[in-house]
């Protein structure tokens, strides 16, 4: 997404990355597979992969994504909400 640049990393599976955001779209056929677009209360973030995918045989397999925004403040939005999700989901596990 334009305006928005690499903030940081997070590892989560794909399968949890669409649990919590929906089915990604598609990345621009060349250094991103798949991307998300999520509106934060600190802006616009993205989370994609970017030049991963010759590493996994299928995108949902990556569990390592780059995190985009225009700021930190949306890197860190994003990576509470998915936290707080992964420790929610665990507790209900118990």
């Amino acid at each position: 997404m334009r305006g928005t640049s690499l903030q940081g990393h997070l590892t989560v599976s794909y399968t949890q990355l669409t649990h919590l955001f929906g089915e990604p779209l598609q990345g621009d056929g060349r250094k991103v597979d798949v991307q998300w677009i999520i509106e934060t209360d600190a802006g616009i973030g993205t989370v994609y992969n970017y030049n991963l995918g010759e590493q996994a045989e299928v995108v949902e397999e990556i569990t390592d994504w780059h995190v985009g925004g225009k700021d930190a403040a949306a890197y860190q939005s994003i990576v509470a909400f998915v936290q707080g999700n992964e420790e929610n989901r665990s507790m209900a596990d118990e």
